[in-house]
């Protein structure tokens, strides 16, 4: 049995920090800007996004080599803006993934005063995070080599570590649908490779909840921006089959865990 596209292209999606040094055709930019036009998310947190040419605006980021160009994902300052930006985020590169080109989340390395001014941001704007977009270097640099084993990039928590099961009736995990839509969630990337992802599936849905292990910072909640990015690939892999869904945030509140947002299918 083939495996569904968003499992093929969850796979296929890694962090790229070395690209070749060339600018993307027009026909590629205009795909690009295509998408980003129709792009929706269900937060309606006002996420939206700016393409910048390196040279044009003289940007850079020190973790990235030969890279042409910059996507910044931004959002209307809110409540739910960190996890609307990882959600259409994770949209975008998956797609641009699917374009055969590399990209990676970052929120940190980078000069955030320079890209923000860049994106020409109003005052009840935020930018949340940024990613290179190019085509991919042959080789890695040895920088690049050297971050993905320091963050173990290609490891992932056993789908036990990330999920628990409370509907005795229709369990999740016997279902091909909900199988791979959680594989989905299970390969997500997130800040430092956390993971900071945990799903309970009881009889009214799936809960999505973030066991925070790193700081939260002024400039953006990046396990939050997680929690977005695991959100899409789950809701993705429930599109691809035609399964009907809705996102409603209804808290649920367990111990050591921050409520993010239900998925009920329909």
């Amino acid at each position: 049995m083939e495996e569904n596209r968003i499992l093929q292209l969850c796979r296929k999606r890694r962090s790229v920090r070395t690209f070749e040094d060339r600018p993307l055709s027009k026909e590629q930019t205009d795909e690009i800007r295509q998408f980003i036009e129709a792009m929706e998310e269900p937060f309606h947190a006002g996420v939206f996004f700016r393409f910048l040419n390196r040279e044009e605006y003289g940007l850079s980021a020190p973790v990235l080599k030969g890279e042409p160009a910059y996507i910044t994902i931004c959002a209307k300052k809110g409540p739910y803006g960190d996890v609307a930006a990882g959600y259409a985020g994770e949209k975008l590169i998956l797609h641009l993934c699917g374009m055969g080109l590399g990209t990676v989340w970052i929120g940190g390395t980078m000069d955030r005063e320079a890209f923000t001014k860049a994106s020409a941001l109003s005052e009840d704007e935020m930018m949340v995070c940024i990613t290179p977009v190019g085509v991919p270097a042959a080789k890695m640099s040895l920088r690049e080599n050297l971050m993905r084993k320091g963050v173990k990039s290609d490891r992932r928590f056993a789908m036990p570590a990330i999920f628990q099961e409370e509907d005795s009736l229709h369990p999740a995990l016997q279902d091909a649908l909900y199988i791979a839509a959680l594989e989905a969630v299970r390969l997500a990337p997130s800040a430092v490779n956390k993971q900071p992802w945990r799903i309970v599936h009881d009889s009214e849905g799936f809960h999505f909840y973030l066991e925070r292990s790193l700081k939260k910072t002024e400039e953006c909640d990046m396990q939050r921006v997680d929690l977005g990015i695991a959100l899409y690939q789950f809701c993705a892999g429930l599109e691809e089959k035609n399964q009907d869904f809705r996102i409603v945030i209804e808290p649920k509140e367990r111990e050591g865990l921050e409520y993010i947002a239900s998925v009920i299918a329909e």
